[in-house]
């Protein structure tokens, strides 16, 4: 019992953790008259029970806590020898495939200007500037035609299924008996997913055209009483827009669209078209104040009709709104720099 008291009094003494001391304390007082060496035997003394328990006080703790402590060092390690560097590679943006079509050729001239003009000719030559100011290496552009030839529309379109291209432009110029100017931009007029697609397509381009030369009409759907087959045939899974690049019996337009520097620009404005539809970029237009009928539509209250150009139900998908949307911002944004 004596011992155990003894043991409670050490514990205490060594509170300072200077054990060495204390034990060298505890020798000199039992011992006066002795001088220890490293070897000195203490079996069964109890001086070597006090000095083993002296110096185990503070090893408990210390030695729990280098274990603790050894562990993350350990883990460290095993992970050092067992986990191996991966390589990452940068995979690029998936190809966005844009098939032009360069309308008619061969034989299939297709409107021919009083002056001996034919608009396969010009249709070539805007499909080919517009692979060629290409530079965007995630932009594919295939052409259907890139010589004076005939190709059947049944095989464009084939074609086009086939390589499953995302967009489809067919390139034209119109003749119109009315000599009425500008050019126009055709979507197919069926309805589904690929008319909603084409239906956004259709609104990037006439907003990028409109800067280059008058548009008759935003975005038109193709003749009801009969179909245009790069735009409505059963097998077509992309979006198709026709567009026609001015008027072959309108003086003006045909002196337009003759040039080759216009012709470079709208090519440049097509291209430009297709890299926003290819990013989404849908809301490249500045933001004037919302009208009455934009904030219905946001709401998805209604509707609007661009080629009837009225307000119906609502039924359509978000690329819908954000077309319609967009055309009323550019409507809003020409009326207002038209005032200033």
């Amino acid at each position: 019992m004596i011992l155990v008291h003894e043991f409670i009094a050490d514990k205490k003494a060594v509170s300072d953790n200077n054990p060495e001391t204390f034990s060298e304390m505890l020798l000199m007082s039992a011992f006066p008259d002795r001088r220890f060496s490293l070897t000195s035997h203490l079996f069964s003394s109890p001086i070597k029970r006090r000095l083993y328990m002296v110096t185990t006080f503070n090893k408990s703790k210390a030695g729990l806590f280098g274990k603790w402590m050894a562990l993350p060092v350990m883990l460290i390690l095993l992970a050092s020898f067992s986990l191996r560097k991966k390589e990452v590679v940068n995979t690029p943006h998936a190809t966005f495939t844009v098939m032009i079509d360069a309308g008619h050729g061969g034989s299939a001239n297709g409107a021919t200007a009083a002056d001996g003009t034919m608009e396969k000719d010009i249709n070539l030559m805007i499909a080919k500037k517009i692979k060629e100011l290409n530079k965007n290496d995630q932009l594919k552009i295939i052409m259907t035609r890139e010589r004076d030839e005939e190709t059947a529309l049944r095989a464009r379109v084939e074609q086009a299924s086939k390589l499953k291209v995302d967009a489809f432009i067919s390139i034209h110029v119109n003749t119109d008996p009315g000599g009425k100017s500008g050019m126009q931009v055709i979507m197919t007029k069926n309805a589904g997913e690929y008319a909603e697609k084409s239906q956004l397509l259709g609104s990037l381009l006439s907003q990028e055209l409109k800067k280059v030369y008058t548009i008759d009409g935003d975005l038109r759907k193709g003749p009801a009483d009969r179909g245009v087959w790069v735009l409505d045939a059963p097998e077509i899974n992309y979006p198709s827009i026709l567009v026609e690049c001015g008027n072959m019996t309108n003086e003006k337009d045909l002196k337009f669209v003759k040039s080759s520097a216009n012709q470079e620009k709208i090519a440049q404005h097509i291209l430009n078209a297709i890299s926003l539809f290819a990013d989404q970029k849908t809301s490249y237009i500045p933001q004037p104040k919302p009208s009455a009928v934009a904030i219905l539509i946001e709401k998805g209250e209604v509707s609007f009709d661009l080629v009837d150009n009225k307000i119906v139900k609502a039924a359509f998908s978000p690329l819908a709104k954000a077309s319609i949307k967009m055309f009323l911002l550019a409507k809003n944004t020409s009326q207002m720099s038209q005032r200033q």
